[in-house]
């Protein structure tokens, strides 16, 4: 199996994007933002991929197979959905693991 593969399959992840307080008419648009993302990263670099996206009430969380791709979906995130506040953080040596809070304002 590729590295992708394993990290898929052992549900790990490289990238956590949090999306809070996503108000209810913009979840399927969101949604399907997150999707097509995953699925242009995929194209473009098999090893981006989605790793898994779960929602809870209003908010979803997104972790991704790459640390860079969970940044780049949030800044396209914030980009499309002007009212969002963003803010990254990483994990401890020698960790590379990315996060990124969004928050709906």
């Amino acid at each position: 199996m590729c590295p992708a593969c394993q990290m898929v399959r052992a549900r790990q992840y490289a990238g956590r994007v949090l999306i809070e307080n996503v108000p209810g008419r913009m979840l399927a648009e969101l949604s399907n933002l997150v999707y097509s993302y995953g699925r242009k990263a995929f194209e473009r670099d098999p090893q981006d991929r989605l790793v898994a996206v779960t929602q809870r009430g209003s908010a979803m969380e997104v972790t991704t197979t790459n640390n860079q791709q969970a940044v780049r979906l949030a800044k396209k995130i914030r980009d499309v959905f002007s009212k969002v506040t963003l803010a990254f953080s990483y994990s401890e040596e020698p960790y590379l693991t990315q996060f990124a809070r969004m928050k709906f304002v």
